[in-house]
């Protein structure tokens, strides 16, 4: 009798078992069957997804949803520098509101470039053969630019002799381009007076930094330009003293 009820039992379970197994794979066949039938939502959920794992990555701008596509023939793409180190089946997602482009790598999880969108109207016009676009939106990759390379400013230096040693100038200035970047000797001469300290001076009076630095690599000090000096056409005057 415990043996029929126990053989019962187990019929039950195995069938309780079974209808649940049934039951999930029925709703991953009907959710699979939904995906199959709108390539939108296809892609909508591979955008999640591809989000998902950036978002560990790196902190990602919130607020709006991105433009995803697929790097498809890089070569096409090689007057971009954005795309400089690129390679197919690359991901890039673009922030407009946030004016962000990633470039992401999903067969090794790394982001390759980082670069911001141009203030440009966004281009309705379809995306690049060179890109898949995974969901039907406007493309901004004709937008991307990479990050410009801040231009270091050339500070112009004249270098007045204020000694009675001879050509102390000519070999100070060129000295002093090996010490201090970015300079740009524009005149050599002698000074006026006689100085028995060297004495730096910024002319314009935006280019403290650099009269410190020069100051510091002479060993001299920076101060106002004295009475009676030419004062010449450059951004810092530095006046040898012995």
């Amino acid at each position: 009798m415990k043996k029929s009820i126990l053989y019962k039992v187990a019929i039950l379970v195995v069938l309780a078992i079974a209808i649940v197994v049934s039951f999930y794979f029925y709703i991953q066949y009907q959710n699979t069957k939904k995906l199959l039938q709108n390539p939108t939502l296809v892609a909508t959920e591979e955008a999640k997804a591809l989000v998902a794992k950036v978002s560990i990555l790196m902190e990602l701008p919130t607020g709006e949803e991105p433009t995803v596509a697929t790097v498809s023939d890089k070569s096409k793409l090689a007057d971009q520098p954005f795309f400089m180190n690129a390679q197919n089946g690359d991901k890039v997602l673009i922030y407009s509101g946030a004016k962000k482009a990633i470039l992401y790598r999903p067969s090794i999880n790394k982001i390759i470039e980082v670069a911001p969108v141009n203030d440009t109207a966004v281009s309705q016009t379809p995306a690049p053969a060179a890109v898949t676009s995974l969901a039907p939106i406007p493309t901004l990759l004709p937008m991307i630019s990479p990050v410009p390379t801040p231009v270091q400013k050339i500070t112009k230096v004249a270098v007045y002799n204020g000694t009675k040693i001879a050509g102390l100038a000519g070999t100070t200035g060129s000295g002093l381009t090996t010490k201090v970047t970015n300079l740009n000797i524009v005149k050599t001469g002698d000074s006026v007076g006689n100085y028995t300290a060297t004495l730096v001076v910024d002319l314009t009076g935006s280019n403290a930094s650099v009269a410190q630095q020069i100051a510091a690599a002479l060993g001299g000090t920076v101060g106002a330009l004295p009475s009676g000096e030419v004062k010449p056409n450059a951004d810092i005057l530095v006046i040898v003293g012995k």
